[in-house]
């Protein structure tokens, strides 16, 4: 009659598990932020998150990729983007590898900030146009 006791109880603890373990493990949707007149949305971390924010970015006209040079994906930099006057027009925190912002066509100059990696940001000057840009930029380890 005792084992009869241990199998309900060990049932019980097994279902228990495995909700926990689906609830924790349920990945967190990017969001789409905006500053000022510019949509932009960050993260990637894990397939099923870069898979989510690729979706998302798909009409976005610029994407940001951050990695080392031995393509391990880097998230926490600082991405800043200027117009062609050197306005800031955004200052966000990466919150993943992949970055996407929505610009009007025109000319920007992009800095990527990844703390511990260099004390210089890495810069470029991109031409936005009527297609998606692609930026990445890479850092040694």
């Amino acid at each position: 009659m005792e084992k009869l006791h241990y199998i309900p109880t060990f049932l019980l603890l097994f279902v228990i598990s495995m909700l926990y373990a689906s609830i924790s493990t349920e990945a967190v949707e990017p969001q789409v932020n905006q500053q000022e007149n510019i949509a932009y949305v960050s993260g990637g971390i894990g397939q099923d998150e870069q898979d989510t924010i690729d979706q998302q970015g798909k009409g976005f006209s610029l994407k940001i990729t951050t990695a080392t040079h031995n393509g391990h994906y880097l998230s926490g930099g600082r991405i800043l983007i200027m117009d062609s006057s050197d306005n800031q027009l955004l200052e966000a925190s990466g919150q993943g590898p992949i970055f996407y912002a929505d610009l009007e066509p025109g000319t920007y100059r992009i800095k990527v900030e990844m703390p511990g990696l260099s004390s210089q940001p890495a810069e470029r000057i991109t031409e936005i146009g009527d297609t998606q840009t692609l930026e990445a930029f890479t850092w040694q380890e």
